[in-house]
C-alpha cells in the first residue's frame, strides 16, 4: 500500500535503526476572492510512518487540511477521518 502513495518527501534513519518515511500526496494552493481581496489557502495531505529495522510499520500518521469536502487524506486514502 505505501508504494502507491507515489515518490517519497523525504526518508531517514533513526538512531533507534527504526527508518522514518514522509510521503506529500496533495498540494494545491486555492486562491478565492474577488476584485479587490484574495485569500490563498494551501492544501495537503502528508503521511509519516514508522518502520522497525525487519521494514514493519509500527506508527503511521495523516496530516492534513480540512476543506469543505472534508479532509484530503480520508479522501486519498480511502478512510474515515478520526479526530
Amino acid at each position: 500500500m505505501m508504494k502507491d502513495f507515489g515518490p517519497l518527501a523525504s526518508s531517514f534513519k533513526l538512531q533507534s535503526g527504526e527508518m522514518s518515511y514522509v510521503w506529500q500526496l496533495e498540494a494545491a494552493a486555492r486562491v478565492s476572492g474577488d476584485r479587490y481581496t484574495a485569500t490563498a489557502r494551501t492544501r495537503y495531505c502528508k503521511v509519516s510512518v514508522i518502520a522497525d529495522p525487519k521494514g514493519i510499520v509500527t506508527d503511521l500518521r495523516a496530516e492534513d487540511t480540512n476543506t469543505i469536502d472534508g479532509s484530503i487524506c480520508a479522501q486519498r486514502l480511502g478512510i474515515q477521518r478520526q479526530t
